[in-house]
């Protein structure tokens, strides 16, 4: 402070600066101050300042800086998937070898052979887990229009829950489904609901970290009549036992760079971004909770005509 007013005294002015002050409730608010020195002849006389709440102007910068990061993100993953996905190929080829060689062995040691084909047989389930987690990178950060075609909820949540599987491991959260046979498609891009779906169960297990035990339940509902225009659709539900979110907290959940996570955990963009893709597909996202009961999310899509066709 006093180096800058010593700049001050001297210059008469200081260019634009950036700086924070806080409001009663000790929020901190980026300001930007432009300040000017007032002389009577040659006698200072005070200091004025014209300070600009630049709030929204580090939202937008904040938003570009994160659609940056992602595409950067979207760029690497395209490029681990392709690197994986060769020596991948170099594993599977001599696992295809092993289990023929395996067959003439069995021939003459069954026992020996039997214990080797389930280490093989192992080996080619986490082979093709990996494959699929290539695949689903791939998919996942190329960079294409927006087409609307016929999807199957069913798969949608499955690929969701693989790419988070991971981490629902380690919370040791145990997932229900409940899926009806005669399930109507809905009118969506695959890629952009499991985005969604992804944000939803990677908060549902953040959630619920340190609860015993920890449950999520996905259903999926076929929705007719009601308020849709076009008479049906399917509900998805995403129930979680977590900690809840009291009415302060729920209120805001949607809003733009809104978080209760520590700093560099969050951004607080997964469900604003969630609730735009949602709405692009003519759908509905609404969350219930309850402090210490859980949280429910209400995912409505609405079905696929076949006369309507792709887009």
């Amino acid at each position: 402070m006093e180096a800058g007013f010593r700049e001050l005294k001297t210059q008469g002015s200081r260019e634009v600066h950036e700086s924070l002050v806080l409001d009663k409730a000790g929020n901190r608010i980026p300001v930007e101050i432009r300040s000017f020195a007032v002389y009577d002849g040659s006698r200072f006389l005070r200091t004025f300042s014209i300070v600009r709440d630049i709030r929204e102007v580090k939202n937008l910068q904040n938003q570009l800086i994160h659609s940056s990061r992602l595409a950067a993100i979207g760029e690497i993953s395209a490029c681990i998937a392709h690197d994986i996905t060769n020596p991948l190929a170099v594993i599977k080829l001599y696992l295809d070898l092993l289990q023929t060689q395996l067959q003439d062995l069995a021939a003459h040691d069954p026992a020996g052979a039997a214990g080797l084909d389930d280490s093989v047989n192992n080996l080619a389930k986490s082979a093709g887990k990996i494959e699929k987690l290539c695949l689903h990178l791939r998919e996942f950060s190329r960079s294409r229009e927006t087409t609307m075609e016929a999807v199957d909820l069913r798969g949608v949540i499955n690929d969701a829950l693989f790419m988070v599987s991971n981490k629902l491991d380690r919370g040791g959260v145990a997932v229900t489904k409940q899926f009806p046979e005669d399930l109507p498609l809905v009118r969506g891009n695959a890629s952009q609901l499991e985005q969604v779906f992804m944000n939803l169960f990677s908060n549902a297990c953040d959630a619920m970290q340190g609860r015993t035990p920890s449950l999520l339940s996905i259903n999926l509902v076929p929705v007719f009549g009601g308020n849709r225009a076009d008479g049906g659709g399917v509900e998805v539900r995403v129930t979680d036992n977590g900690s809840g979110m009291p009415a302060t907290v729920r209120d805001q959940m949607f809003l733009p760079f809104f978080t209760t996570k520590p700093k560099g955990e969050g951004t607080g963009l997964g469900l604003t971004i969630s609730r735009n893709i949602i709405r692009r597909h003519g759908g509905e996202i609404r969350g219930e909770s309850e402090e210490g009961k859980g949280t429910v999310f209400h995912v409505t899509l609405p079905p696929w005509t076949p006369q309507a066709g792709p887009e």
